[in-house]
Parts: C-alpha cells; structure tokens; sequence
C-alpha cells in the first residue's frame, strides 16, 4: 500500500512523526489520517527535506488546521449574528425609543 519499508514507518514513530494506536497485544493500528501522515513524510523526504524539517512542516501544517478551524467558527458566528442583528446579543440593539421619534418625524 504504502511501499515504505516497515522498519521506516517504525524510524517516523520513534521520532515521533507519526502516533499509531496499539491493540492490547502491542500490534500498531494504522488510522487513515496516519496513512495520510506517512503519505506526506514521504513525500516530503523525497523533495529532500530531512526528517527534522518534515518535522517542523508537519506541526505548521497541524497549526494552520487548528487555525483554519478556529476561523470558521468565527465566521459562522459572525454570519449568524449578522442574519438577525436584534437577537444575537452582539449585533445592533433596538432602542424603541427612538425607532418612535424617528417614526413620528
């Protein structure tokens, strides 16, 4: 599948690159999103970029994720405040007050 020698899967999980959970009887169980990870190691490493480097590309790439999320909550909150400004606790408050001496002029 992934073509990689065992023993270099096992050198990414020594260093640290790469996490795989375990059965109770110590076997490595490889999610998709480790697959994935092994998948980007590699390629990287054939660029020529050396593990320490991959190392830091990977926690920047987990960074802007992290980031990228963070925005999009933000942005949803926004959204939701702006559809219905009276509601949101945030947005535009009405004051009737002077919704009425506006009506009146």
């Amino acid at each position: 599948m992934l073509e990689l020698h065992p023993q270099t899967i096992r050198n990414y999980e020594r260093l640290g690159l790469l996490k795989p959970s375990r059965t109770d009887g110590n076997v490595r169980l490889y999610s998709q999103k480790d697959v994935q990870k092994v998948k980007k190691i590699n390629t990287y490493t054939n660029m020529g970029v050396n593990l320490a480097g991959v190392e830091i590309i990977l926690k920047l790439l987990e960074q802007m994720e992290e980031m990228e999320k963070h925005m999009n909550q933000a942005m949803n909150e926004m959204e939701r405040n702006m559809s219905n400004p009276y509601q949101s606790g945030h947005g535009i408050e009405r004051n009737s007050d002077s919704d009425q001496r506006r009506d009146n002029i």
